[in-house]
């Protein structure tokens, strides 16, 4: 019985994790261009005025958009 509840407990968790939609970076250029984005996002928060952090969210906003392209992921809010 004890065995039976956790392979079924296993088995939806599995299931849950092969339908996800979240983007794991596997490639080494994938994981470089995550710490890009990570840093732009870092530095939008210590940016001196609005203008400046922007400009950082914006950029991180197109390596995003880029590595989602690339993986062939919805970009537009709406196909999400």
């Amino acid at each position: 019985m004890e065995g039976e509840k956790m392979g079924k407990k296993t088995l939806k968790s599995n299931t849950k994790a092969e339908h996800s939609k979240v983007l794991w970076p596997f490639e080494p250029s994938d994981q470089f261009i995550l710490a890009k984005i990570m840093k732009l996002l870092e530095d939008a928060l210590y940016a001196s005025d609005i203008w400046e952090a922007m400009e950082y969210l914006m950029a991180a906003r197109g390596l995003l958009r880029g590595l989602k392209e690339d993986r062939g992921a919805p970009t537009k809010a709406a196909d999400i």
